[in-house]
């Protein structure tokens, strides 16, 4: 696989995930907050969008 296709991969799979709303609920707890912030996090790098306020509970 050449980098460009990987890049689609990931793309498509960001794109998935930040239209899956059960990805991007209100935390309850510590631990889920701790992910959350781990995945809007990721998809900020991914999306080259890493000056984006990621702790704000703002899906992407």
């Amino acid at each position: 696989m050449d980098k460009c296709e990987h890049c689609q991969k990931v793309q498509a799979l960001v794109d998935k995930q930040a239209e899956d709303y059960g990805l991007w609920f209100i935390s309850e707890n510590i631990a889920q907050g701790y992910l959350q912030s781990a995945l809007r996090e990721l998809h900020s790098v991914i999306e080259g969008d890493r000056d984006k306020k990621l702790n704000g509970g703002d899906a992407l």
